[in-house]
């Protein structure tokens, strides 16, 4: 439809399966599958064949600094890395592996990927942003001096928690 992006970049896209979604529900729209970690792009490979996303091309490339003009994509999904409390079930070592200052380092990492999202961010363009925490430092804290809107999801025996923010 006439509102479909054209554009479309998913960043921190490893395994792909977000990116396969996005391929699914936008056929007709360029996606770039973004990656950092060089030995995650097979698999991210692997699973875009397998799920046939032929308008899926891979970067590897930081999140931080993207190797992308000012403005030019229409849509930006960034799943940031996170303390990833929300999925506290199904691991729970995860609680060990961050204290109160990582959880800083992890916010202001978050930031700024989100400071770089906005900044290849077409000014009409749609911007996701998720993450596997529950913790306000790296929700509302993140996302709300940039307006967007967001919305906790607590753990529950259905789902996993998580929080999602949209422009």
């Amino acid at each position: 439809h006439a509102d479909s992006p054209e554009t479309i970049v998913d960043l921190c896209a490893a395994p792909g399966g977000k990116t396969a979604l996005l391929a699914h529900r936008y056929p007709e729209a360029q996606i770039t599958a973004v990656e950092l970690n060089g030995a995650r792009l097979p698999r991210l490979a692997e699973n875009l064949a397998r799920l046939n996303c032929p308008n899926v091309r891979m970067l590897q490339a930081d999140a931080l600094r993207l190797p992308l003009p000012d403005r030019s994509v229409d849509a930006v999904l960034l799943d940031a890395p996170c303390s990833a409390s929300g999925v506290l079930r199904r691991h729970p070592d995860a609680k060990f592996l961050h204290d109160q200052a990582e959880l800083a380092v992890l916010a202001d990492r978050q930031r700024a990927m989100l400071a770089e999202a906005l900044r290849v961010l077409r000014p009409e363009g749609r911007l996701v942003y998720a993450v596997c925490s529950i913790h306000p430092e790296e929700n509302e804290e993140v996302t709300a001096p940039l307006w967007l809107n967001g919305q906790r999801l607590f753990p529950a025996e259905t789902h996993d928690g998580f929080y999602i923010a949209v422009n």
